[in-house]
């Protein structure tokens, strides 16, 4: 059984188990809450070069109100992105963030690598995807937090219906929220890029 981020609930967690698969794209992965920080960190120290962090939050409820009322029809997410980060400071931004972004169950967030093609990003439901146009360089990286490939990976998008939907919710630290750490971090040059629709 997966064990689920505390910002994710599923119906049966039962049907849902670690393990990886080939995209098209890279990788797609099942990965239980307490190897997603691992994971990421092996992902920066595997490249060991600049990196920059990712991060998707809903778009706040009053400018998609706003949206709304010009005729916008789906919802949206703002995307942010931090820059010019060695690897010693990408991994002290996760042992500072990481537990704050994993276990929130609104946003996503990820890891890129400035030089090329590479990045990863951690998505609801504990859904870690690599985007990769080198799938060769990540030859045995799962196995070493002990996910295996599977054949036919199953996510919790797959078990989805009108009688078996997923629930999302916002993870509060220390009374902060997602949308707080964003404010926070533009301190520290997390810029905003674009809204998408989702």
């Amino acid at each position: 059984m997966l064990n689920m981020v505390q910002g994710c609930r599923v119906k049966d967690p039962s049907v849902l188990y670690e393990g990886y698969t080939r995209i098209a794209s890279g990788f797609a992965a099942n990965v239980n809450a307490e190897k997603i920080q691992p994971l990421l960190e092996s992902f920066v120290k595997l490249h060991n070069e600049l990196c920059f962090i990712i991060l998707e939050v809903p778009t706040n409820a009053k400018e998609e109100t706003a949206l709304k009322s010009g005729g916008a029809q789906p919802f949206h997410k703002d995307v942010y992105y931090l820059d010019g980060l060695t690897p010693e400071k990408a991994v002290a931004f996760l042992d500072t963030f990481g537990e704050w972004l994993i276990h929130d169950g609104m946003s996503s967030f990820g890891i890129g690598i400035h030089s090329g093609a590479n990045e990863i990003l951690v998505e609801k439901y504990n859904v870690v995807t690599i985007y990769t146009g080198t799938p060769q360089t990540y030859i045995g990286f799962f196995e070493m937090q002990d996910i295996r490939e599977v054949m036919d990976l199953k996510t919790a998008w797959d078990y989805f219906s009108s009688d078996t939907p997923g629930e999302t919710f916002r993870y509060e630290y220390q009374g902060k929220d997602v949308y707080d750490l964003v404010e926070h971090l533009k301190q520290y040059g997390l810029y905003f890029a674009e809204r998408r629709e989702v």
